[in-house]
Order: C-alpha cells, then structure tokens, then sequence
C-alpha cells in the first residue's frame, strides 16, 4: 500500500475468552487503564455544565476506551448532555488564521473532505496554546491510532493482500498529502506541523465529528465525551443537537444494564468504511432483518471487439449520449440485490453483454437524457444476456479468489478458534475484513451456479420444464421469509428470474395454461380450476414478489390466532 508515511505504533493483543457475541461484550473483558486525565476531563465537562451521571469511562489500552454505565439506564432516559460551550465546530476552524487563509484561496473544492479540514485546522492550532479551554480534551485524545489502516507498517499490510482496501489506503494517503501540501501553500507557517501529526488530526477528526443543525448552520462538530462511545447496532441510543437548550443530548433506546458498555451507531456501513475510517472490524456485520451491507469492489470494462460485435454502438452511445469517456467502471457490490450500488453492476454488466439489436430499443430514452442504461438497466434484457451477466460474476469473483492468501474456510477457521488473532488487534480485524470479502465472492459464483441453472431451463421454451422451474422456486423461495431473514439469492430470483420467466412465455403470471388430459391432477400445475379450466402455474403457486407476500401475511395471520 506504498510508504507507511503516517505509520504510529499499534497496540498490543488483549487476551480474552470466547465469547457469544464478541461485538458487545469484548469490552466487557477488558481492564481500565490509568485514568487521571481522564478523571481531569470528566470535571471539566461537568463544571462547564456536561451532564451524564451514570456514566464511567473506561480507557482499555492506548487507542481503545469507552463508555460504561454505573447504574441502570432506563428506555429513552437522557444519558448525556453537553454544552455548546464545550463543543468546537467547522465555523471555529475557518476563524483561525489559517482557514481565514485557506477561504480566501478559494481552494475549499480541492479538499478530500473541507468539513474535516476546518475541524483539523481548529484542533491542532488551538492545541498549541497550553492555557486552550480546550486542552483537557486535547489531552485524553488517543495519540497513537495504530488500528487505523493508513498508520499500519509493511508487515500489517500483508493481511490485506489481494483486497482493493490495499488501494484504498494509498489514496487515503495521497489525499491526506495533497490537502496538507495545499494549505502548506496559502500558509507556509502551517508546515510547522509534520505530515503524520496532520495525518494523524484528519483521522482523529474523520472518526468522531458529529453532523447536524448547529447554531442555524448545517455544519459539523467535535463533542466531547459523546466521541468516546463505541460502535453496536441495532442502535442502543440516539443523539442530536437541541438548539433550544444549545446542548448536544445522547437518548437511550432500551433499557441499559449498570456495569454494561453504552453505544453509539455509526450507521449501517461496509467494513471497508469501520476498518478504514475507524480502525475496527465487525464480527458479525448483518442487520437484524439478514441483510449485509459488506461490499467488494470490482472493475468492468467494455469487452474487446473480437467478442463483442456490438462494442462500436456501445462506445458511440456512452461517448455522444451519455457523454461518458471511461469505460472501466469500478464498483462496489453487496449480496443485496437491490442496493444502489449493486444494481449498477447488473445494470452495466447487462449493458456491457447486449446484442446490436437489443442496445437499439434503448436509444430513444437514452436520448431523453433522464436515464442512464449503464446504472439504471434493473430488468434483465433476455435468457441470452442475463446468462452471460451471471457468468460474467462468477469469473471475476473466481478471479479474486485466486487473489487471497487464504481460503474463506480457513479464514472462518482461524477466526472461531481460541488460538487466532484475538479482539482488538489489526491481524483480526483485517482478517474479519477479508473473510467478508471472500464470502461475497462465493454467494456470487453460488449465484451463477443456480441462476444459470435456471435460465438453460427457461431457454428450452417447453411449457412442461417451466412448470418444473416454477414448482423449483416455490419450494426454494416462496415460504422464505425476507423480511426477518434476508437472502440475496431470493431477491435476485423474483426480481429477475421470476421477470425471464414471465417475459419468455408472454404471460403476465407464468407460462400459459397446460390443458389437462382429463385423468386428474398429476404434477405441477396439473389441477383444475373453477369451471373446470386449468389453472395457470402461477396461480399454482408462482414465485413473483407478491405470491411470497401473501405467503408471509398467512403465516403471522396465523400466529395470531
């Protein structure tokens, strides 16, 4: 990941015992560091009107600390309130000298991140003055960030071969310099700060500013305190800026054990975005309805004319219509169908494989210039197209593969073993990182397998082997609840193969209706309906959205009873 310019020490491994629910609890098995500046801290806050007493913090080893409560919270309880007075904001920065510089450049739309550069201005400018109001702050800030990717060493970033988070960190970087290097430009003065302790501001600053309304401008802030709680979701308190009172408040959303460790959310993210912003791994990543925002990036491209006849229109469309000039197109892909993001990749990868004749239809809408065919192509174009998109997906997911070290079996190995990288050290929160890799990498050659599967069984166009792939999907998917347990296979079915089915026979519900021989029912779709007609497979039992809807309406109807 290029040089370790910014490269601080990491701390050691923390033993702990296996646990059920390593996320919660690792904090629980840990011990307090020493905690005189912190015990300065909490009465600073307190004597300028912070508020919050049944908390304790904790500081588990340089760089690791937390929030525990010492009594019992109750639901929607007001944890924590703190005082404007107490809290430094972007406007703050861009009043220093040196934003007062930067704002005159006009160069704010350079920056990687311009709310995060006012806020690293502030902090490290006024944390030279040793009388600052705000130095027991400065002085409990963690100085070491040793689990934050862009600071690991050479030897670190061998656990992330093969991933593009290797990438990602060398951007970081760059960027981190480039923004240094411009205001170093407007205001020669500032290089009396050194590149890493810049470096070190813009991650201090990138993992625990708060956004929101504050004194009228929609700016964002540092708050004291309120930074220190870590990351668990669902979400077990709520916060805001109260602009009446100009304090900013931390809510519980359920009752708080005392002893227990009282989190934030910091939202529903990839763990690239946890591991490179924050300096952690989830062990356990999905949401409580089954869903996985974990991504993997991968590239596209147009294919090469010796295997695309129709690579001309293609190009002439994305260049004079589209207006679109670089073909390879890198994405972010989940195991959730229907996120941004990996609709894009079914999209440009239907795009990508479609005839002459099937690009054509398209162009008029194309022209419309409110729809983009690379981003917003949500249907499969064909049996033919969507066979070549799903192989597609396989190929380079079987390519990444053959990139890692380790295999994602042995990955979940050592991960469930006593003997593996223990909680809070970078060996296992990059080897959580990338096992969420891997498995994206097979739900998608998984995905190829069954959806290929399907579509040669439709390609057929025998009524009686769409009966049979009906019957398939409703055994497979349409008890499946996807409401409180998400499969991305089950999605991608009744999005696309459930639309090919009813596309390919010309029906709005399935394939047309068998007529029965008269000798009863016998198969699937082999039974009457009223008046004596045969039923339609769908009603026999389809697999569209709606039938798995109803499906699940019964089932808690019933529970009900």
């Amino acid at each position: 990941a290029g040089s370790a310019d910014f490269r601080s020490s990491s701390g050691g491994a923390i033993s702990a015992a296996k646990m059920a629910n390593v996320d919660r609890e690792k904090f629980l098995h840990v011990q307090a560091g020493d905690e005189d500046k912190f015990d300065v801290f909490v009465e600073w806050i307190a004597a300028n009107g912070g508020h919050f007493p049944k908390l304790h913090l904790k500081e588990y080893a340089e760089g690791n600390r937390g929030v525990h409560a010492t009594d019992v919270i109750e639901d929607s309880e007001l944890v924590m309130s703190i005082p404007y007075r107490c809290v430094f904001t972007v406007e703050m920065g861009k009043a220093t000298s040196t934003g007062q510089r930067v704002l005159k450049s006009n160069i704010e739309g350079r920056f990687d991140a311009p709310k995060h550069i006012y806020l690293m201005l502030f902090l490290l400018i006024d944390a030279e003055n040793e009388d600052s109001f705000f130095q027991p702050y400065y002085r409990i800030l963690p100085q070491f960030l040793g689990g934050m990717p862009i600071f690991w060493s050479q030897e670190e970033y061998t656990y992330l071969r093969g991933s593009h988070l290797l990438n990602q960190c060398q951007m970081r970087k760059d960027a981190i310099r480039a923004d240094y290097e411009e205001i170093c430009e407007v205001d020669p003065s500032f290089s009396r700060f050194p590149l890493d302790r810049f470096a070190w501001a813009r991650m201090i600053v990138c993992s625990r500013n708060f956004g929101g309304n504050i004194r009228g401008l929609r700016s964002s802030a540092m708050v004291p305190m309120a930074d220190m709680l870590n990351h668990y979701r669902p979400r077990e308190t709520r916060w805001g800026f109260d602009e009446q009172k100009e304090v900013f408040t931390i809510h519980s959303c359920c009752t708080i054990g005392a002893g227990d460790s009282v989190y934030d959310s910091y939202g529903k993210k990839c763990q690239h975005r946890f591991l490179l912003n924050y300096g952690f791994s989830i062990e356990d990543n999905r949401e409580p309805d089954g869903k996985n925002p974990n991504q993997i990036h991968m590239t596209f491209d147009l294919l090469p004319e010796s295997e695309d006849p129709a690579r001309a229109i293609k190009q002439m469309l994305l260049d004079q219509v589209l207006h679109i000039s670089d073909t390879l197109r890198g994405i972010r892909v989940s195991t959730v169908y229907t996120d941004k993001t990996t609709k894009e990749a079914f999209s440009y990868l239907r795009f990508l494989h479609m005839t002459d004749r099937e690009i054509m239809p398209f162009f008029v809408r194309c022209q419309s210039g409110d729809w983009d065919i690379t981003r917003e192509l949500t249907l499969p174009v064909s049996l033919e197209n969507e066979e070549k998109v799903l192989r597609h997906f396989g190929r380079v997911c079987m390519a990444q593969l053959k990139q890692y070290d380790t295999s994602w079996d042995e990955d979940k190995a050592r991960l469930a073993s006593e003997d593996g990288p223990q909680p809070f050290t970078n060996e296992r929160n990059a080897l959580i990182y990338m096992a969420g890799e891997k498995e994206i990498c097979h739900f998608y050659i998984d995905l190829m397998m069954e959806g290929v599967r399907y579509i040669r069984m439709l390609k057929k166009r025998n009524v009686n082997d769409a009966r049979k792939l009906q019957g398939m999907l409703r055994e497979k998917y349409a008890e499946h609840d996807q409401i409180h347990d998400y499969s991305g296979s089950c999605e991608y079915v009744t999005h696309a193969i459930v639309h090919l089915l009813k596309t390919t026979f010309g029906v709005r519900d399935g394939p047309p209706p068998q007529r029965s021989s008269g000798k009863g029912s016998g198969g699937a779709g082999g039974g009457r309906g009223r008046g004596g007609e045969p039923r339609q497979v769908a009603e026999d039992g389809g697999v569209d959205g709606d039938n798995i809807k109803k499906s699940k309406k019964k089932k808690k109807k019933r529970g009900k009873s």
